[in-house]
């Protein structure tokens, strides 16, 4: 029941689900009737951890819900998510099979890279990264984030 909720939050933000609610607001719904509703404006992130998730509202301003406590999550018609994409010019050679690679990297790169799940689990990451292609097939087929040099690029692994 607990990866369940986990995994239904993750998808209800991935997916954009909208519900009724106030025009702006995301609203979080607690197991006993509670709830707590945030201007989505305010909202600049939302992160998830393998027992609660946060709720960012600028750099430092945040609000954590215990998972097992929160029955769902709610987007009004004004909220949205923000669209992941490359920075300009940088490109995925894709669907990924085997290889994730990137085209039009800057030469002197010199990064961190971080592979997510479309759920958040962190599925590879490597401290020294020079732009070089990375070895997937170990991954299952699905949605994954990669993020390097403060930016993320969304990917399908076949």
């Amino acid at each position: 029941m607990y990866r369940l909720k986990s995994i239904t939050a993750a998808i209800t933000l991935c997916c954009c689900s909208l519900s009724i609610s106030a025009a702006n607001e995301v609203t979080v719904f607690g197991a006993e009737g509670s709830n707590a509703a945030f201007n989505s404006g305010a909202v600049t992130r939302i992160t998830f951890s393998a027992s609660d998730f946060t709720l960012w509202q600028g750099a430092s301003s945040q609000k954590s819900f215990a998972l097992k406590d929160v029955t769902r999550i709610t987007f009004g018609a004004g909220a949205g998510v923000a669209v992941i994409s490359a920075p300009k010019g940088v490109e995925i050679d894709g669907p990924v099979s085997d290889l994730l690679r990137f085209r039009s990297l800057p030469a002197d790169l010199s990064s961190s890279l971080l592979i997510s799940s479309i759920t958040g689990s962190q599925c590879l990451s490597l401290a020294e990264w020079k732009g070089d292609a990375v070895d997937v097939a170990h991954l299952p087929a699905g949605i994954y984030i990669a993020s390097f040099l403060n930016t993320s690029i969304k990917f399908v692994k076949r």
